[in-house]
């Protein structure tokens, strides 16, 4: 559990009950959570991991934003992957090395089991990651990822970092070229891309919450 989150008391016991229901020993169940940010705050992820998708679809396409603090693992699973050292970026990097092993089992707990404290504090570190060492990342990983996740990853999360770190445009769209030459085509890339490269991450989520009916269910309330 990281320092500043929280957990639900039932967490431990309803994940319990969910891993016994899947049975074996390599295990990873979630849950969704509160998240609290200086405006609002919103029960998520909207979507469970399902076990029918590829997982880097689902943290990338489906936007599937797991909190480290509700992972609840098997010890076996723990030791044979641990997590990966010198890197800022380590929590995806172990979902989607764990999620490539064809003898894990993924569960959730649809209810949050913790409370995500996401307020923008100066010099948190999750929102400090240089755009190149997120590229570089995901091509160290690029096997991991299908074709559409790969272009997804690099035109929201990494052109979202070079726009936070004021990059410059021709920087920006170097990463688009990369999307679309290493990844997949699509309008939707695009899209995604100058959403990114131009617009706030508190502007997006606004704007997905008046487009999208299940992003404004998600809101439980304004923070006052």
């Amino acid at each position: 559990m990281d320092d500043d989150d929280e957990w639900f008391p039932e967490k431990l016991d309803l994940q319990v009950k969910e891993a016994e229901l899947l049975g074996g020993h390599e295990v990873l169940i979630v849950s969704q959570y509160l998240e609290k940010t200086n405006s609002m705050q919103r029960i998520w992820p909207e979507k469970l991991p399902s076990g029918r998708e590829a997982f880097s679809e689902y943290m990338y396409i489906e936007r599937g934003q797991l909190l480290p603090s509700t992972f609840f693992v098997s010890a076996s699973l723990a030791n044979r992957f641990p997590f990966s050292k010198g890197l800022v970026f380590e929590d995806p990097d172990w979902l989607l090395r764990i999620a490539a092993d064809p003898k894990l089992k993924i569960g959730g707990v649809a209810k949050p089991l913790a409370v995500y404290n996401n307020f923008q504090l100066p010099g948190r570190q999750s929102r400090n990651v240089p755009w190149r060492a997120l590229f570089q990342w995901a091509m160290s990983r690029r096997e991991l990822f299908t074709a559409r996740a790969f272009s997804f990853f690099l035109v929201k999360s990494v052109v979202t970092a070079a726009r936070e770190s004021n990059a410059p445009l021709r920087e920006r769209f170097f990463i688009l070229c990369a999307a679309l030459l290493l990844g997949s085509f699509s309008p939707k890339v695009f899209f995604f891309f100058f959403a990114s490269a131009f617009v706030s991450r508190e502007s997006k989520r606004k704007i997905r919450e008046l487009v999208s009916p299940r992003a404004r269910r998600a809101r439980v309330s304004d923070v006052k």
